[in-house]
């Protein structure tokens, strides 16, 4: 049986391979391993700040 760190730390490993996929996307420059660490915008936000990356919204009053 796999203990909870095991599962802990592949799935740091799965969100930090997308978000290096995301910021490569975004910023069209080859993101490594290790690259996104504090500091980095895409370290707390997928889209990294970026503008324009998701449709308005339309408020419904």
């Amino acid at each position: 049986m796999i203990g909870t760190a095991a599962h802990g730390d592949s799935g740091r490993q799965t969100l930090e391979f997308i978000t290096a996929l995301y910021k490569s996307a975004f910023t069209d420059t080859l993101v490594r391993a290790g690259d996104i660490g504090p500091g980095d915008p895409y370290y707390t936000e997928l889209h990294g700040g970026a503008p324009g990356w998701a449709p308005a919204r339309k408020d419904h009053a």
